[in-house]
C-alpha cells in the first residue's frame, strides 16, 4: 500500500505528531518518516505554521479584547451620563456627603476600569471613610456648593 506524502505532511505540520508516531501510523520505518521530513522541510512548514496560529490567535483576541473595551466604554459612558442626569435632578440636602463620596468613588472608578486604568493610584482620601460624624460647617459648605452648582 502506498503512503499518501500529502496527507502525513498536513499531519506532521498542523499537530505535535512526532517521527515514530507518524511512522507507526503510516505503516512504514521511523527512518523513511525522518528522510520525508529533513528532505522536505517539513520541520520549516511545521513552524511557519505555530506561528500562524499564534499570530492569528493573538489578532482575535486583541479585537474581541478591543471590542469589549469599547463596549465597556460605552456602558460606562451612558452610566454616567444616566447618573448625572440624576444627580443634577437632586437637591444637595437631598443626599448625605457618605452618599456624594459614594457616587463619585463610584463614578470615577467606574471610568478607571473601562479606560483600563484600574493600576493608577487612587487619592489618599478615597481609601479613607469618611468620618464618622464631619464637621457641621463643611457639612453645610459641601451642600451649599452643590446647590449652586445643581440648581
Amino acid at each position: 500500500m502506498a503512503v499518501d506524502w500529502q496527507a502525513a505532511r498536513h499531519e506532521y505540520v498542523t499537530s505535535e505528531v512526532t517521527h515514530e508516531a507518524l511512522a507507526e501510523s503510516l505503516g512504514c520505518a521511523r527512518e523513511t518518516v525522518s528522510r520525508r521530513v529533513k528532505k522536505e522541510n517539513w520541520d520549516d512548514q511545521r513552524s511557519h505554521y505555530r506561528h500562524q496560529v499564534i499570530t492569528k490567535t493573538v489578532e482575535t483576541a486583541s479585537t474581541t479584547t478591543a471590542e469589549a473595551a469599547a463596549r465597556h466604554i460605552r456602558t460606562a459612558q451612558a452610566l454616567l451620563a444616566k447618573g448625572m442626569e440624576a444627580l443634577e435632578g437632586l437637591l444637595a440636602t437631598e443626599l448625605s456627603v457618605s452618599e456624594i463620596r459614594m457616587y463619585i468613588v463610584a463614578a470615577a472608578e467606574l471610568e478607571r476600569k473601562a479606560l483600563g486604568m484600574e493600576e493608577v493610584s487612587r487619592v489618599d482620601v478615597i481609601h479613607h471613610s469618611p468620618p464618622a460624624e464631619p464637621p457641621r460647617e463643611a457639612l453645610e459648605l459641601l451642600r451649599d456648593e452643590l446647590d449652586r452648582t445643581l440648581n
